[in-house]
């Protein structure tokens, strides 16, 4: 895993708990909830942060994720909205995701998108 949490940066303001796998931020007074996670966490534990059923078929990581959805490896700054989430790509190389961050949509997001 190795990854170095400071290299996500959720910006100034939000509180961070950090893991070997990932780390999750909160911004003061906002209802988002931000995770940056290694592309090996298991979607379980973003399913159990988010309170989401990202299904976990033939993967249990979030880059096997990543990849079956998309039909490809992403590159850095491809995007994702699945189960009431958005994943953004990090960092990734030819042939896996390395991190990305994870955060949910609120209401007021789904509206804008529409």
């Amino acid at each position: 895993m190795g990854s170095t949490p400071s290299e996500l940066n959720l910006g100034e303001g939000q509180n961070t708990i950090r893991t070997d796998s990932m780390y999750v931020g909160h911004r003061k007074g906002s209802a988002n909830l931000t995770l940056g996670a290694d592309g090996a966490l298991d979607l379980r534990e973003i399913n159990y942060a988010f309170n989401v059923s990202l299904p976990q078929l033939e993967h249990r990581s979030l880059n096997g994720f990543i990849i079956e959805e998309l039909g490809h490896v992403p590159e850095r700054g491809e995007t994702l909205e699945r189960e009431g989430v958005r994943i953004d790509v990090v960092d990734a190389t030819e042939t896996q995701v390395l991190r990305a961050r994870v955060r949910k949509i609120v209401a007021r997001e789904k509206k804008k998108a529409d």
